[in-house]
Order: C-alpha cells, then structure tokens, then sequence
C-alpha cells in the first residue's frame, strides 16, 4: 500500500475570517461550507481557537515540476505573501511562506530541472 495524497485537513486558526481570506487568495481555494475550503482533492477546515503551536504544524504542496514552483512563487509575490526565496536542498527545489498564523506551507518538487 501507499499514500498518495491526503484530501481533508482541519487547522486551528485565531480568526476564521482572516485565515479563509488568506487560503482563498493564496491557495486557490474556493469555499465549500462554513469554515471549508476546497481545491482539486483537496478539503480544508478550518476552525476559530487558540493557536498555542502553529510552527510545530507544517505541510508540503508538491509540484510536478520546478517550472510549477515557480509559478507558485510568482503567485504569492503578486498577492502580497512573503514567501522564502526558492533553494535547493537535499534533493528538494522549493520555497516556503507562513500563513497569519504561523503555518509553514513549503512548495517544492524533486524534480529535475527542464531543458
């Protein structure tokens, strides 16, 4: 067996309203219900209260290409994210940017690079 992707993720957030602003410009998202967002197999719920660890909780959106990082990369320049510049690592070609509250989302691929 394998995992390929998840479909359903739920986050604490200190203000509703803020973070689906946030999700919805950044990600794509669309809504899908009080407090859900959703994108291709993607559902996220997010729920109002008090955020004690947001940078212990961290997740990854993978591309299928470094082509597609940067795209990614040029979206949250355009829509005022701060996001970190694009490096290669371990195996690994992408960037990170933080959500209002602190949430680590990292976009990148291992790809290798397109001719």
């Amino acid at each position: 067996m394998r995992l390929d992707h998840v479909s359903y993720l739920q986050i604490e957030v200190s203000n509703l309203d803020r973070s689906f602003r946030w999700y919805r410009r950044m990600l794509g998202l669309v809504p899908a219900g009080p407090g859900r967002l959703k994108g291709g197999l993607l559902l996220l719920s997010l729920v109002e209260g008090t955020v004690a660890r947001a940078r212990a909780f961290r997740f990854g959106v993978a591309c299928s290409s470094r082509r597609e990082v940067r795209a990614w990369r040029a979206h949250q320049d355009n829509n005022a994210g701060m996001p970190t510049p694009i490096t290669e690592r371990e195996g690994r070609y992408g960037f990170t940017i933080a959500d209002p509250d602190s949430y680590v989302l990292e976009f990148f691929t291992a790809a290798p690079e397109e001719e």
